[in-house]
């Protein structure tokens, strides 16, 4: 399981994309930040279509990237809250 993923929608080997996508097959409720130097609209619409957390442009500023991890793991956290109090024996049962 992936906490956090920061991907390059550039790499020379294999496109960012298709690492978000790999990783989502391995665990989809993960989400992945993507800094790009390269951006357009298509791209970050297309990252968060793969489900992408955030979208930040390059350069970008390291408080920036701190603020935006910070709060994916936050996210992440709350999920796992979620998951873990409706498996629990005390919550509801859907009929």
């Amino acid at each position: 399981m992936f906490s956090l993923a920061l991907i390059d929608l550039l790499l020379p080997d294999i496109p960012g994309l298709e690492i978000m996508a790999r990783i989502k097959a391995i665990s989809p409720f993960d989400r992945g930040d993507h800094p790009d130097g390269h951006a357009s609209m298509e791209t970050a619409i297309e990252a968060t279509r793969h489900g992408a957390f955030s979208y930040l442009l390059k350069p970008y500023q390291m408080d920036e990237l701190l603020l935006n991890i910070g709060h994916a793991v936050e996210r992440n956290q709350a999920q796992e809250e979620i998951l873990r109090l409706a498996s629990s024996p005390l919550a509801p049962q859907s009929r």
